[in-house]
C-alpha cells in the first residue's frame, strides 16, 4: 500500500488509518509526500517506481485539473499485489474495502468501531451548528 500525500494532512492521516485498520503489520505500507524534495530524493533511490506511479498519478492530476489553486494533489491511496495495482483512490472507507479484496483480514468490531470508520469518512461531514442544525437549509 502506498498512501501519496502531505504527512500533516487530515485527509492523508485518514488513508493512514484505514491503511492500518485493515492491513497486516507485515506487510508494506509506504508514505510518499509528491511534493516534499526529500521524500522524492529518498524514494528515487529506494523504491523508484512506487515514486514514478506516485509522481505520473499527481501529474495526470494536475493536467485534469489545471484551473485548481494548489498544485498539489489530492492525497491517494494506491493497493499493489503481486505487481499489479488497483484504481488508486482518495476515499479511506474506498481504501479498506480494496485492501479486504487483497485478503487483507477483517477486524472483528468492537465497541465504537462504527464510530471509528465514521471518522475516516473523507471529506468529513459538516460540523452541526449550535442548536442542533448543519446548515443544510432545511
Amino acid at each position: 500500500v502506498i498512501v501519496a500525500g502531505a504527512a500533516g494532512s487530515p485527509a492523508t492521516a485518514a488513508l493512514l488509518a484505514a491503511a492500518h485498520a485493515a492491513w497486516p503489520k507485515d506487510r508494506a505500507l509506504i508514505l510518499i509526500d509528491p511534493d516534499s524534495q526529500s521524500d522524492v530524493t529518498f524514494w528515487a533511490a529506494r523504491n523508484p517506481r512506487a515514486l514514478a506511479m506516485v509522481t505520473a498519478h499527481a501529474e495526470k492530476q494536475r493536467q485534469l485539473q489545471p484551473q485548481a489553486a494548489a498544485a498539489a494533489m489530492a492525497p491517494t491511496a494506491f493497493v499493489c499485489q503481486d505487481y499489479a495495482c488497483k484504481a488508486p483512490t482518495t476515499d479511506p472507507l474506498k481504501l479498506l474495502s480494496l485492501l479486504r479484496e487483497a485478503g487483507a483480514p477483517v477486524a472483528k468490531a468492537g465497541p465504537g468501531a462504527a464510530a471509528k470508520l465514521s471518522e475516516m469518512a473523507w471529506p468529513p461531514p459538516p460540523a452541526a451548528k449550535p442548536g442542533g442544525g448543519t446548515g443544510g437549509g432545511q
